[in-house]
C-alpha cells in the first residue's frame, strides 16, 4: 500500500469490496469546508436513506485526517464537497486525497461533489483544474447547486445509490462498477437542474 504521511494519519479502508450486507448500515463520511454545502447535503441524504427505509450512519468532517479513534466505524464512501468558489474548500479536497487510504479511491469509494460552478463570475477554481485532479485520482464528479433544494435532493439520491452499493448492498454491482453507468453531470446540467 503507498501511503503517503504517517501510517496512522491515513482514512485507512476498511477492507477489500464488501461482500453482500456486511453491514445492516452503510457508513458515509461528508468532508468540506465550513461554507461548502455539505450540511444540506447531508440533510438530504439522510431523509434519501430514510425514504428507501435504508439505515444509514453519517460524519461530517472540515478536512482530514481525522483524529484517532479505534473505535471508529469503517467508512463505505467518502464524498468531498468542494466549493468552486473557495480556494481553501478546494484546498481541503486536495489535501484529503493525501490522506485518504488509496484503496478508497481504487475501489471507487471517493466522490467530489462541487457546488458554486454555476455563476462563472464567482467560480475561484477553474472547472479544468477540478476535472485534471479527479482524472488523477479516477474520481467521479458530481455537480450539484446545493442552494437548491431540487438540486440537492437529486444529488443526494445520487450519493445514497453510491453508498448502498460501496456498502454491499447492491447485489452483483460494486461501486466502481455503478460509477462507470451513471451519468455525467456538468456545471451546464447542474445549472439546468
Amino acid at each position: 500500500m503507498a501511503a503517503r504521511g504517517n501510517e496512522e494519519d491515513l482514512l485507512l479502508f476498511g477492507g477489500a469490496l464488501p461482500q453482500q450486507n456486511v453491514e445492516p448500515h452503510a457508513a458515509v463520511l461528508v468532508v468540506g469546508s465550513s461554507q461548502s454545502g455539505k450540511q444540506a447535503l447531508a440533510h438530504e441524504l439522510l431523509a434519501s436513506a430514510e425514504q428507501h427505509q435504508f439505515a444509514m450512519q453519517l460524519r461530517i468532517a472540515n478536512n482530514l485526517p481525522l483524529p484517532v479513534d479505534p473505535l471508529r466505524p469503517r467508512v463505505d464512501l467518502v464524498v468531498l464537497v468542494l466549493d468552486a468558489t473557495s480556494r481553501d474548500s478546494w484546498t481541503t479536497v486536495t489535501q484529503a486525497f493525501e490522506v485518504l487510504d488509496p484503496m478508497f479511491v481504487a475501489c471507487g469509494r471517493v466522490c467530489i461533489v462541487i457546488s458554486g460552478a454555476e455563476d462563472a463570475a464567482k467560480v475561484s477554481v477553474a472547472t479544468e483544474e477540478i476535472e485534471k485532479l479527479a482524472d488523477l485520482y479516477d474520481c467521479p464528479i458530481l455537480y450539484a447547486n446545493l442552494v437548491a433544494e431540487g438540486a440537492t435532493r437529486r444529488c443526494a439520491g445520487r450519493l445514497f445509490r453510491l453508498a448502498r452499493t460501496a456498502n454491499g448492498n447492491t447485489p452483483h454491482v460494486s461501486a466502481l462498477c455503478l460509477q462507470s453507468l451513471q451519468q455525467a453531470t456538468t456545471p451546464q446540467t447542474a445549472l439546468a437542474q
